[in-house]
């Protein structure tokens, strides 16, 4: 077999799914559609060669679109489920219930800091915070509501709070509502991962933290002055996904040696 170089990568979200062609550990591209979508696979495929594909949902799988994919891809298609061989170890209570989104984004974090111990933010429709020690096992983590949803439910659950965007000043104290609604927020949830990598340090020696995810510019601000050793990645889920359709592949080139 070949040596493996652009892989096709679909993250199936909770809002949305991204297509992205990953190589030499790089997003090349990436397009963004509402539900998996074979006419963004045709248009990644029309400009790069790839030597397979991985796909992950956290939405429930859509056997069609897998199914179709095989038909035009003409390599390796990979499901990541919860049997998938893995380049780390999980050490969690329920591992069957485990985010595979928390899963790649892991993987990934714990591929950019080998044999350190870190912590991963995932901030986007949920903020998911996890560890990854420095022999390389996944020790659990948090689940939290991400910035939008916090907005949203302020305004959703009381009578008279203005639904607010996340874009906009954050001072240490809001001056009016929508300045008093965007600060708890914000630096609540930066406040969240600030106290989250503090305790990791202590139990897991993390000095590390990984951060990505749509809200992760709006955050980053607030993180600097706390934690020193930040590594910002555009999207650590299309990069875990990648790593992790890599680990099989070599595993298949060993069996077949």
């Amino acid at each position: 077999m070949n040596k493996c170089d652009a892989v096709l990568t679909i993250d199936q979200g909770n809002t949305k799914t991204k297509l992205s062609v990953v190589a030499d550990g790089k997003i090349l591209r990436t397009l963004t559609s509402a539900a998996p979508s074979l006419e963004a696979a045709v248009e990644l495929l029309a400009d790069f060669e790839i030597c397979g594909a991985i796909y992950c949902s956290v939405a429930g799988l859509d056997a069609r679109f897998i199914e179709s994919l095989r038909h035009l891809i003409h390599a390796p298609v990979e499901v990541l489920t919860h049997s998938t061989p893995l380049p780390i170890r999980i050490c969690y209570d329920t591992p069957g219930t485990l985010g595979l989104d928390r899963v790649a984004a892991s993987v990934a974090a714990a591929g950019l800091c080998r044999g350190e111990a870190v912590m991963v933010v995932d901030a986007g429709t949920a903020m998911t915070i996890d560890i990854v020690d420095r022999d390389g096992r996944f020790r659990g983590g948090n689940i939290a509501p991400g910035l939008s949803l916090r907005f949203q439910s302020l305004h959703d659950f009381t009578g008279q709070l203005p639904l607010v965007a996340s874009d906009g000043p954050v001072p240490e104290f809001g001056s009016d509502t929508h300045t008093a609604i965007r600060a708890g927020v914000v630096r609540g949830a930066a406040c969240e991962i600030t106290g989250a990598f503090r305790n990791a340090a202590g139990l897991f020696d993390v000095a590390r933290l990984v951060i990505s995810g749509g809200d992760a510019p709006i955050l980053l601000p607030l993180l600097e002055n706390d934690i020193k050793n930040i590594i910002v990645v555009h999207d650590i889920v299309s990069l875990g996904l990648d790593l992790i359709f890599r680990y099989n592949d070599s595993i298949i080139s060993n069996e077949n040696l």
